[in-house]
């Protein structure tokens, strides 16, 4: 039986549509991936990350307040310090640039509250392929502990 005045879509236009479909979902995936993946930030010409372990730095306590002495060959942007109690671990981010040689005291809140203190240093590095830059907070690894007496 033949059914007369319908018509089906033309292998030309039905292969288009698929090509669209492809394009459009692999421009989504990519996108997706994009926001995953983080830019590569560079200092002395290696990633930030690497440079964190040439940080040389020393804290010390002196009543309410933390001094940061950079005795190492990498400017430090900026220090974390996280307070830590049994139970608590509070994170505070002090903006102080410390340059090679230097040293900066840094005034902690609360800080006879809490038991010891963990300090990280912070780089500026440069984003690779663009004009800008960005702080890149190291690993735990690299910081140092000091217990609150």
């Amino acid at each position: 039986m033949l059914k007369r005045g319908k018509r089906a879509l033309s292998p030309v236009v039905s292969t288009v549509l698929l090509i669209m479909i492809v394009i459009i979902l692999a421009v989504i995936v990519i996108l997706w991936f994009k926001y995953f993946l983080k830019d590569a930030v560079i200092k002395f010409d290696k990633p930030v990350e690497t440079t964190c372990s040439d940080v040389g730095f020393e804290v010390d306590i002196f009543e309410s307040s933390v001094i940061v002495s950079n005795i190492g060959n990498v400017p430090i942007q900026s220090v974390v310090i996280y307070k830590i109690s049994p139970g608590v671990k509070d994170r505070e981010e002090k903006e102080r640039r410390i340059p090679v040689g230097g040293s900066s005291v840094i005034e902690v809140d609360g800080l006879r509250d809490y038991e010891e203190i963990k300090v990280i240093p912070v780089l500026l590095g440069e984003v690779k392929g663009k004009d800008t830059t960005r702080a890149i907070e190291c690993d735990e690894s690299i910081g140092i502990d000091v217990v609150i007496e």
